[in-house]
């Protein structure tokens, strides 16, 4: 039997992880998104503003910044690995 890889996807209208149930783009998805993008930082750039776009339809109480943090920032800055002692 082959082992198939979790989906770490959005599950709408709260944009939480489908694997980890965490804020959606997880520490996984992050990893997974840089290594997709990388060397491409510009479109990186551009899909996540689109589903930042998206996100803030659903989370009408998060404000621009926070927005912009979650679904933006952190391409910019090295992921922080989650600690699970």
């Amino acid at each position: 039997m082959t082992d198939i890889p979790t989906i770490h996807a959005p599950c709408r209208p709260d944009w939480s992880c489908a694997a980890c149930k965490q804020e959606w783009p997880c520490v996984v998805r992050k990893q997974q998104l840089k290594y997709l993008y990388q060397g491409n930082p510009v479109e990186l750039g551009n899909q996540l503003r689109a589903l930042m776009e998206q996100a803030g339809a659903d989370l009408p109480a998060l404000t621009e910044e926070q927005l912009a943090d979650r679904f933006i920032g952190w391409s910019e800055r090295p992921i922080a690995t989650p600690d699970h002692s």
